[in-house]
C-alpha cells in the first residue's frame, strides 16, 4: 500500500496511506499512538496532510494511550493477568492455556509492563488464531463449496487477509479480537478471491450468495483496524 511519513508541529508523526477502493479519508490512532491517515488514491498526499490538520483538536484527546489492563479479555478465550512478583526484578511472561501472564518486579516501569502485557497478547491472539481459524475456514469452504490451496496465520500489519493466485490464503492472528460474524466475513471475502481476484461485481455478488449482509459487515469492520487494542477512528 503507497504511503509516506510525515512529521507535523503540535501533531506528530503522521503516516498517509492511499488505499485502492477507498471513497473517505480517515482518521485513527493505533494502539501503539500511531497516528494515521487512510485516502483514495487520487488525492494527493497533503489533502491527507491537511485533514489530520483539521483533526488536531481530535488528536489532542487521543493523546492518552490505551493501555493493557488486568483481567482483559484477549481473543476468545485468554485473559490478561499483571501480577506483581517479588522474587524478580523486571518482567517475565508466560502464556498458558486460558492466560496470559505478566509477572513484574518492584524495578519494573510501566513502560516495561506494557511491552510484556503486548508481547504475551501477542503470543495468546496467534495461539487462538492457529487453532481457531483453519477449522473454520474448512468450515465455511465447505458450506458454500469453495477451495484453496494452503492457509497461513501470521501477523498483517494493515490487512485482514488476502488470498494469492495460487489460491493461498494467509489470514491476521489479530482476527481474534473481532466478533465473529466479521471473522466470518473476512474468511468469505478471501475464500471469494479464489473464484475472483479482484473487487468486481462479480465477486460481490459471490460474497453475497455467502452472506446476505455482507455489506453490513463490511461497514461494522471498518470501525476495526488490526490491533490487540480498541482502535480510536474519526
Amino acid at each position: 500500500m503507497a504511503h509516506k511519513v510525515f512529521e507535523l508541529d503540535n501533531i506528530g508523526t503522521v503516516y498517509v496511506y492511499k488505499r485502492r477502493g477507498a471513497k473517505n479519508m480517515r482518521l485513527s490512532v493505533n494502539s501503539d499512538g500511531k497516528i494515521r491517515v487512510s485516502m483514495p488514491t487520487w488525492l494527493p498526499y497533503q489533502a491527507g496532510l491537511t485533514f489530520a490538520q483539521q483533526k488536531r483538536d481530535w488528536l489532542a484527546t487521543q493523546s492518552q494511550r490505551e493501555v493493557f489492563k488486568n483481567d482483559q479479555r484477549i481473543g476468545k478465550y485468554h485473559t490478561l493477568r499483571l501480577i506483581s512478583k517479588s522474587e524478580i526484578l523486571n518482567t517475565k511472561t508466560r502464556l498458558l492455556d486460558t492466560e496470559a501472564i505478566v509477572y513484574y518486579g518492584a524495578a519494573a516501569t510501566e513502560s516495561q509492563i506494557q511491552t510484556a502485557a503486548h508481547d504475551v497478547a501477542k503470543r495468546a491472539a496467534k495461539a487462538e488464531a492457529e487453532q481457531l481459524l483453519p477449522q473454520r475456514l474448512k468450515t465455511l469452504a465447505n458450506q458454500y463449496d469453495f477451495s484453496y490451496n494452503a492457509l497461513s496465520v501470521r501477523h498483517l500489519k494493515s490487512r485482514w487477509g488476502s488470498c494469492s493466485s495460487k489460491h493461498d490464503i494467509t489470514l491476521n492472528y489479530y482476527l481474534m479480537q473481532l466478533p465473529w460474524e466479521l471473522i466470518d466475513y473476512v474468511l468469505v471475502h478471501e475464500l471469494a478471491h479464489t473464484r475472483h481476484l479482484n473487487h468486481s461485481s462479480a465477486f460481490w455478488a459471490t460474497v453475497e450468495a455467502c452472506l446476505l449482509d455482507y455489506k453490513k459487515r463490511r461497514q461494522q469492520l471498518k470501525h476495526f483496524q488490526p490491533s490487540l487494542l480498541p482502535v480510536k477512528s474519526a
